[in-house]
């Protein structure tokens, strides 16, 4: 039985992260089900209304705390602190006088507690397989990402009209503590020194070689004179990365993806009640079958996509990143991914809502919305031609090697497709 779960320990791993996202990722992107109830109770407008929930997405994605005490802690530490600060958010919303404390419980407890076990599970998976099945790995624990909306909707659709939306709240916190932390104290991170996902199947990775995130970390801590600081390692190759054209193609990409997808999130619901006429029931249906397209999407992207063209699909933000710029660490990988959704989740939904007050529909910011898509597709169509015909390849970085982008441990070589 030791042998079995050391060998499969991994995939194990990947559930649950799958298992985390889904209980996090279930009431933040399901806020659009609570957005009118709390709009019809507090008598507030759609544009304030949608600043609680983009502010837990904010949060969710964009948080500075997490990745210094993931360093210190470890991912289990920080998840299952993160359960702890999340559930209490949700049940300390419940309780709420008046919408301005819905921003402190909702928007900040919610949203730092969730960006405590969202960032620590995407890190854990790409730390497990930073090489092959890195796509379907992550595709695999993304699921929870979709699957939340496909549950959540109609479950908190029914306590809401069963026992209101302060008590569905309440019932929501006591379950998903419960999952939570009964999952997360089995989290460990990859055994130092080796890849266990990928021993037998490294890619262009050397057997026995060090994988391209402690060649990244030794590399930078070479160039600070062997300090060894980890804090100031992740620095530098933050500023190494930033200082490349295809991580700004990347960023703004997922930044104006994510400006349009707030929308969805957060006012969708909104918009299919008062613009579409929608019931409640229909409203609930619609999330559902969204769902339901989302998860298919991914599973059949992971089964026929990234397989056969691995490296070449930018389809998945995580993975897609990793398989990029992987060489210089999940941790930074992480920032570059998930700093942007933060972003665009801040201004996206609040700016729908306040042309919705001001126009009294969403015509005009589905326009934009469409406008926003098509300027993403064209960064990552440009970062697409630049990348054709390179692929990612790792050389260990000799004693005397300094950070400099002609470091070889960050080399680019061009091969045949």
């Amino acid at each position: 039985m030791g042998s079995f779960m050391e060998k499969y320990r991994s995939y194990f791993i990947v559930f649950i992260v799958f298992v985390e996202l889904f209980i996090v990722c279930g009431t933040t992107y399901d806020f659009n089900v609570i957005f009118t109830s709390i709009q019809r109770e507090f008598d507030a407008g759609a544009g304030v209304t949608g600043w609680v929930g983009s502010l837990a997405l904010a949060l969710m994605f964009c948080n500075p705390l997490s990745p210094p005490l993931i360093r210190l802690y470890g991912p289990r530490v920080v998840t299952l602190a993160g359960t702890v600060i999340f559930t209490c958010g949700l049940a300390a919303t419940s309780f709420v006088p008046d919408l301005a404390f819905a921003f402190v419980t909702f928007g900040v407890l919610v949203g730092v507690g969730s960006n405590f076990v969202y960032q620590s599970g995407v890190e854990l998976v790409l730390d497990w397989f930073p090489y092959k099945n890195c796509s379907r790995a992550t595709s695999v624990a993304l699921l929870g990402t979709s699957l939340c909306v496909l549950v959540f909707a109609p479950l908190l659709n029914v306590l809401i009209a069963a026992y209101g939306w302060r008590n569905a709240l309440l019932i929501t916190a006591g379950g998903c503590f419960t999952l939570s932390v009964s999952l997360g104290v089995f989290i460990v991170p990859p055994p130092k020194g080796e890849n266990p996902a990928t021993d037998e199947n490294a890619g262009t990775v050397e057997e026995g070689g060090p994988s391209p995130d402690e060649g990244a970390r030794s590399a930078a801590e070479s160039a600070e004179g062997g300090c060894g600081e980890i804090e100031e390692s992740q620095f530098n190759r933050l500023k190494l990365a930033l200082c490349q054209l295809d991580v700004w193609l990347l960023v703004l990409a997922y930044l104006l993806s994510n400006l349009c997808w707030a929308f969805f999130v957060i006012n969708f619901g909104s918009f299919l009640e008062y613009d579409l006429h929608f019931t409640t029931d229909q409203i609930t249906s619609t999330l559902v079958l969204g769902g339901v397209g989302e998860c298919l999407g991914k599973i059949l992207f992971s089964v026929f996509v990234f397989g056969p063209i691995r490296g070449v699909a930018f389809v998945v933000p995580c993975s897609a990143a990793m398989e990029v710029f992987g060489d210089f660490g999940a941790d930074i990988v992480t920032v570059l991914v998930l700093v942007p959704i933060g972003l665009g989740s801040t201004v996206g939904a609040p700016f729908a809502g306040g042309l919705y007050d001001l126009m009294g529909g969403y015509k005009l910011s589905l326009l934009i919305n469409a406008g926003l898509f098509v300027c993403s597709a064209i960064n990552i169509i440009i970062l697409l031609v630049r990348r054709s015909g390179k692929t990612r390849t790792w050389q260990p970085p000799s004693a005397n090697s300094k950070l400099p982008i002609d470091n070889p441990a960050f080399v680019v070589e061009s091969t045949d497709l």
